[in-house]
């Protein structure tokens, strides 16, 4: 019996987080899996540890090219390093969708019609977002949300309004068969 290529779907708050799965991703992407990572926001406002290197150096000492960077310029060079990592594990389809930080539902409704398109177009069979829940080194116990727990959240949401039929649409609903969460979010 032959194997079907799966198609994968990892969904990420910034690019960074693909890390936490890439071992995975090429694991399939190498048996020939269809694999795409799509980051939700450009991660501009998280880990720029060369900014904040620089911005601990006294005055004098600072490099001006970093400190004066600016957004859309650290986005492209987050863009491209994603871009870069996923290629090294096989993974040639990545998407930013670049929805303002920090990112939420309730600031970004829309994003849930944009994933959904996004599945819609994929019809993935497995789907790998950030982990909704709010315990583990990621989580909060108080139940402060932040962009990982949202984008757990619009992902969800955007799989479940996949599998509806949507008037004026031409594409079919589409119902993911297995949705995993990376186990960083998860206690020890």
């Amino acid at each position: 019996m032959t194997r079907q290529n799966l198609r994968i779907l990892g969904v990420n708050a910034h690019p960074h987080d693909f890390t936490h799965y890439a071992g995975t991703l090429g694991i399939h992407a190498s048996m020939g899996d269809k694999v795409t990572v799509v980051t939700m926001t450009s991660g501009t406002d998280t880990h720029n540890e060369k900014l904040a290197d620089e911005l601990r150096k006294p005055m004098a000492d600072r490099d001006l090219a970093i400190i004066n960077q600016s957004m859309e310029e650290y986005a492209a060079i987050k863009l491209d390093e994603l871009r870069r990592s996923c290629a090294m594990f096989g993974v040639t389809d990545v998407r930013s969708l670049d929805f303002p930080q920090p990112f939420s539902v309730q600031n970004s409704p829309e994003a849930i019609e944009v994933l959904k398109a996004i599945i819609l177009e994929l019809q993935p069979n497995i789907m790998i977002p950030q982990s909704p829940y709010l315990k583990g080194p990621n989580g909060f116990p108080d139940g402060t949300r932040d962009d990982h727990t949202e984008t757990a959240y619009v992902s969800i949401e955007a799989r479940q309004e996949a599998k509806k039929a949507s008037f004026g649409s031409t594409l079919p609903p589409h119902t993911i068969a297995a949705t995993y969460f990376p186990g960083i979010y998860f206690e020890r």
